[in-house]
């Protein structure tokens, strides 16, 4: 009984204050990040999370989108808008777009 309980409040736990486990590593979003740019050209964050991700909390894979994002705009990889204004992806929200750096 005590171990099921101590489970249970270290899953409770990771949840909540969203301590891993239960969204995929940060490596695997970038990837999906960029192969839908290049299948789609450009997309939104919430794009990402309907998509591939959608068997997740939608706010926790919405800010595991952008930390990704974050990570690409930081290689030179991508480009992050918002209204059409580049932007930092930690300061986006489901509306930011991606666009692959030419």
């Amino acid at each position: 009984m005590r171990n099921s309980l101590k489970s249970l409040i270290d899953f409770t736990m990771r949840r909540i204050m969203g301590f891993g486990g239960d969204v995929p590593r940060t490596e695997d979003v970038q990837n999906s990040i960029l192969k839908l740019l290049q299948d789609h050209g450009k997309i939104e964050a919430i794009q990402v999370v309907e998509l591939l991700y959608n068997n997740h909390a939608r706010d926790r894979m919405v800010r595991e989108v952008l930390q990704a994002a974050q990570i690409l705009v930081n290689h030179g990889q991508i480009l992050a808008f918002d209204a059409d204004r580049r932007i930092d992806p930690v300061y986006g929200n489901e509306a930011t777009q991606f666009k692959l750096v030419l």
